[in-house]
């Protein structure tokens, strides 16, 4: 399978093919590299954890299945996850690769370690300063993650990245880079437009470059109507996207407005 063919397949065949341990490292990683809030990274570690386990324990959190096979695919999942995050660690000195070595390390400890691998109902002599095995609150139903107003209106006027595009008839963005475009633009004007640190830019692009131009533009806007165009924002969109990291910020100002944009955008014109 070439690269590409790889890049466009769904999140859960990503899982299951034998290409998917490269890629999905660095998908994973580049994901959570911009995270600031520990509760965030805490969801998103649960649900990467959970998906796993679903598929290799065969149903077990529904009831039936093999409880041994999640048992392990839960301790394959952590360790490796603590491997990747200590190496990234130690490459880049980000702290919240740190914080996930320490998520995944309790998780073993609290949890791993209290039941017996074959035996679901049997728990092992726990310490008595040690807490409740996090095995309960995993069965139960995790709860939704609360959007801001601003990550609303990000994924509300970007979200039409990840359908296809009405010219081409594709899809815009494939699901992992159109999360990787959400996250540094959350995290742009969540920090006083800034530009994120974006080590893996998106690659391919199904649409136009004027509707990619017009959409930083008209997102700033509705985000800030008053305001000026900062160089920032052309910053993001020369870092966010590879085959347009040699564009000029004159032609990114130039671009001449497009009421299709504005509908595909959901933007009241």
């Amino acid at each position: 399978m070439d690269e590409q063919s790889f890049v466009t397949l769904g999140f859960d065949e990503k899982w299951f093919h034998h290409l998917w341990i490269g890629a999905n490292n660095e998908a994973f990683l580049e994901g959570i590299s911009h995270l600031t809030k520990l509760n965030t990274l805490g969801r998103k570690l649960s649900e990467q954890l959970k998906l796993y386990t679903r598929k290799k324990g065969e149903g077990y959190e529904q009831g039936k299945g093999d409880f041994h096979g999640t048992y392990k695919a839960r301790k394959d999942w952590l360790n490796h996850t603590i491997f990747i995050c200590r190496n990234q660690y130690n490459k880049t000195r980000n702290e919240i690769f740190n914080e996930v070595v320490k998520w995944c390390v309790d998780w073993q400890n609290e949890w791993l370690e209290t039941f017996n691998p074959y035996n679901p109902t049997e728990l092992k002599e726990m310490s008595k300063d040690l807490k409740t095995p996090l095995w309960e609150q995993f069965n139960k139903d995790q709860p939704e993650q609360k959007e801001t107003a601003l990550s609303e209106k990000v994924k509300k006027h970007f979200g039409f990245f990840n359908r296809n595009c009405p010219r081409k008839h594709k899809q815009i963005l494939n699901d992992i880079d159109f999360e990787k475009l959400i996250g540094w633009t959350i995290w742009y004007f969540e920090n006083d437009l800034k530009v994120p640190e974006i080590s893996d830019p998106i690659k391919v692009v199904n649409t136009n470059k004027t509707y990619i131009q017009l959409a930083f533009k008209y997102l700033f806007k509705e985000l800030h109507k008053s305001s000026p165009y900062p160089k920032t924002l052309f910053e993001l969109y020369q870092c966010a996207f590879n085959q347009y990291s040699k564009d000029r910020r004159r032609n990114f100002e130039a671009v001449q407005n497009n009421d299709e944009v504005k509908k595909l955008m959901l933007i009241e014109y």
